[in-house]
């Protein structure tokens, strides 16, 4: 019932809308001065801090032209945007400013007003959650094709979450109140956002799920073989590079007794650990032990 009441409110929402300096070669900046190329026009302004990042706004051809080619691909080949209709892809683009994020960036933070929707073109971003007590939690890890948005750029309401660039990274944003002009124009946009925020609600059950049925150890071992799927479809052929505050902050569990799984995963021939590089070394096991049936398992990975 909770859920078809937050989707309601969804379809109300978007219902109404439709009635530092860049190291690598393309994008330089200074933190005082943010230079902006929209239309083929450019423009100057200053600040006194940039605490998002470089912003490049631009057409959708001269986003072509900034992009690296694996750039480039990435965004064409993310689900979410491939499945989108041509026409809405080119809108998208044209609204889209290009940013350059060093690791530990934020993009928009808990409690404070930031309307832009984004997509990871290179490097992956970390999705924390906060809890009451100030305590942070991280919700998944998106990488190049992802797109996210928050509900603060639909109903005018803080962030929910923190969005911190996790490495180096590219993305595209788009403001709100184009979002709400494109949706309006765009009637596959909606639908396809309605079908991104169903596919988060359903992850978040699944999370709600766990935290009251598994045991930790499943719980690691399940996140181990849901991120491995998503680099590989042979999960031993995938390398995750995380620390072992990483994995305890995805999963909501102290740091040692995260570890003490790990290390025991290690030791039984699961896994193997070197420095923050975690590689399944035996599926099967690894599948027993996060009590996953064949099919679910490999439904993860979508």
């Amino acid at each position: 019932m909770w859920a078809g009441c937050f989707m309601a409110c969804m379809v109300a929402r978007f219902a109404s809308m439709a009635a530092g300096s860049a190291t690598d070669g393309r994008l330089i900046c200074d933190k005082t001065a943010v230079q902006e190329t929209r239309l083929g026009q450019t423009m100057h302004h200053t600040s006194s801090t940039q605490p998002f990042g470089v912003t490049h706004a631009t057409t959708a051809h001269t986003v072509s032209l900034a992009l690296t080619i694996h750039e480039r691909a990435a965004i064409h080949q993310g689900r979410w945007f491939r499945d989108l209709p041509a026409a809405t892809q080119q809108a998208l683009l044209e609204h889209a400013r290009l940013r350059v994020l060093l690791a530990g960036e934020p993009l928009c933070r808990h409690g404070i007003a930031r309307d832009d929707w984004f997509a990871v073109c290179r490097g992956q971003v970390r999705m924390n959650g906060v809890f009451v007590n100030g305590k942070v939690f991280t919700l998944s890890f998106l990488r190049a094709g992802d797109w996210f948005g928050q509900l603060s750029s639909v109903d005018d309401m803080p962030q929910m979450v923190d969005a911190v660039a996790q490495t180096d990274c590219t993305v595209l944003s788009i403001r709100a109140d184009a979002m709400k002009q494109l949706v309006s124009a765009h009637p596959s946009l909606l639908e396809a956002l309605l079908r991104m925020s169903y596919a988060r609600l359903r992850e978040l059950a699944r999370v709600v799920e766990e935290l009251h049925t598994l045991p930790l150890e499943a719980r690691l071992a399940r996140k181990i073989m849901q991120l491995a799927q998503r680099e590989n479809t042979d999960p031993t052929l995938a390398v995750l590079r995380l620390s072992q505050q990483d994995w305890a902050d995805l999963l909501g569990a102290s740091r040692p007794r995260v570890n003490s799984h790990l290390k025991s995963l290690q030791r039984d021939g699961v896994i193997h650990l070197e420095h923050r590089c975690l590689s399944v070394i035996d599926a099967t096991r690894l599948s027993q032990i996060a009590q996953l049936e064949p099919v679910r398992r490999y439904a993860m990975a979508s």
